[in-house]
């Protein structure tokens, strides 16, 4: 057990960089301090927004089902579709990619408590997701149905079952994605890339369209404020209160006995193949031709992206989940019109259209690949200087990449959305004009974060994309800024909505102007 948790604690240690803290310089000690500051800050404030928001729309109903039918239901398919992609992204590469996992092998420690710390971290990490999601509307679901604390226990639990089998399966899945479907086509890295994205792409439609037509089957029949239907309703496995709970207990407790004994069982060996694939998978062929200097890196940046998955699934989360609630509210305009609606009563906003272009601007700044695109040169860094190449013209390349990404998704989402909800002339610029200006502004925000907290000593690019200081500043703070402003809007401006609306994109487009100042002064530490 003291191994365990000795190797389960490195997990967490190396994922947060306490040693620097511990054992790093002044310096080191100093950056990190306010760092860490800074981000549990950010957390709090972020968590305190979110549970206050699904407090209140929780408040808006009066019967536990429909707490239920809106709220945990929706909530359970985003927290299995958040545990499997969190485990499909990052769990393989825990398991199977670890520096240092021919020394562990070295020591006196069993295979089994190897991966089960890994796995544990992994799990938590999953647990916290759920947990974030689900807690507030379940406090509020069993409150309502006044039962005793057992009800509370027993809900809880439940909270704490459902990422296991999604993260598993994640872990699994990344794993035969990584290496033998790579080896099935035999195309590269860009074939390893596009398998990963249609993965999960199909994995969370299905999750949707599997909830929504069978266990959904009486949700939104009548108009929002009726609700009389609920009453008759009959629930599923979770959160039933009833012998369906055992069952979903027992269910999810054998499953992930059962695959946790087939990853410790193939581990030592699965380990092997992927280190063999990663010495084969460098051999790559590569064909030249002759470019503008702007475009050639445009180019470059193409073909880098799209050929480490790991970069490319951390920053398609946005593009995907926008493209996804495209295509469902092309299908279901009434359901996404209600939702709409409750979040426009909580914050009492007459018109909720408009409500529609601050979700597609949320999503797409979780698109960004700009946190990360400096530090990616790494080594090549000297080398690049060595060109006849001007820092503003490869930043200028990174940037135009990272809106060449965003801007014709935005362009044709914001398209088809305007038309399914017919949409006046100004709501529809709105529609285009505020999530384009908000990408516009975290691709500037996120090459500046990199400038000025760069790390081109990377092993694995995998830190860089997930744990380096610039992608975790860089996502909360556009999150805390975006998000923020648009909370400002909807609570003092809900009246005028539409030309508040507008003076925030302005301003955005100022900030980004002056970030654009900033960047020249920052870029002279390239």
């Amino acid at each position: 057990m003291r191994t365990f948790y000795s190797l389960t604690k490195r997990q967490f240690l190396g994922m947060i960089k306490f040693n620097k803290f511990l054992y790093g310089n002044s310096k080191e000690k100093k950056v990190f301090a306010y760092t860490f500051f800074a981000i549990g800050l950010t957390v709090i404030i972020l968590s305190f927004c979110w549970f206050r928001m699904v407090f209140q729309i929780c408040m808006t109903f009066q019967y536990p089902q429909e707490i239920f039918n809106y709220l945990l239901k929706p909530f359970v398919v985003v927290s299995i579709f958040m545990t499997f992609l969190s485990a499909l992204i990052k769990g393989s590469g825990i398991l199977y990619l670890d520096k240092s996992i021919d020394l562990l092998f070295s020591y006196p420690i069993k295979i089994k408590t190897i991966v089960l710390s890994k796995l544990s971290y992994i799990y938590i990490w999953n647990v916290g997701i759920s947990f974030l999601l689900l807690s507030v509307p379940l406090l509020c679901y069993d409150s309502l149905q006044k039962g005793n604390i057992l009800f509370y226990i027993v809900d809880f639990l439940q909270v704490f079952l459902i990422p296991l089998v999604p993260t598993l399966l994640g872990v699994l899945l990344g794993n035969v994605l990584y290496r033998r479907l790579g080896n099935l086509f035999r195309v590269g890295s860009y074939s390893k890339s596009i398998l990963y994205l249609v993965s999960f792409t199909v994995f969370f439609a299905f999750m949707i369209f599997f909830f929504r037509y069978v266990d959904f089957s009486t949700l939104l029949k009548g108009a929002i404020a009726k609700f009389d239907f609920f009453n008759e309703t009959e629930k599923g496995l979770l959160f039933s209160h009833n012998y369906k709970s055992l069952i979903f207990f027992a269910i999810s407790i054998l499953v992930g006995i059962i695959l946790s004994a087939y990853v410790i069982q193939t581990y030592k060996k699965n380990c092997a193949k992927v280190q063999l694939y990663s010495e084969k998978s460098k051999c790559i062929k590569m064909s030249y031709k002759k470019h503008e200097k702007v475009s050639a890196l445009f180019r470059r940046e193409l073909k880098r992206y799209f050929s480490t998955p790991v970069y490319l699934l951390n920053t398609m989360l946005g593009i995907v989940s926008l493209v996804l609630l495209t295509i469902y509210s092309c299908l279901k305009i009434d359901t996404v019109t209600i939702y709409l609606k409750l979040i426009g009563m909580s914050f009492k906003v007459e018109n909720t259209s408009i409500l529609l272009a601050f979700v597609i601007g949320l999503l797409i700044i979780l698109s960004n690949v700009t946190y990360a695109s400096i530090s990616i040169e790494g080594k090549q860094r000297e080398l690049l200087k060595s060109y006849p190449i001007s820092i503003r013209e490869l930043l200028l390349a990174k940037y135009l990449f990272h809106l060449s990404l965003t801007v014709p998704m935005i362009f044709i989402c914001a398209t088809l959305l305007g038309i399914v909800c017919r949409m006046n002339v100004s709501e529809y610029c709105l529609l285009f004009l505020l999530p384009t200006v908000f990408s516009v502004f975290v691709g500037a925000l996120g090459l500046l974060i990199n400038l000025v907290f760069p790390n081109y000593e990377w092993e694995n690019v995998t830190y860089i994309v997930k744990q380096s200081i610039s992608a975790i500043i860089t996502i909360l703070l556009g999150v805390l800024i975006v998000g923020g402003s648009l909370w400002i809007v909807l609570y003092f401006f809900h009246t005028h909505i539409l030309f508040a609306s507008y003076i925030l994109a302005v301003l955005f487009v100022l900030l980004t102007m002056l970030i654009g100042i900033l960047l020249k002064k920052a870029s002279k530490t390239f």
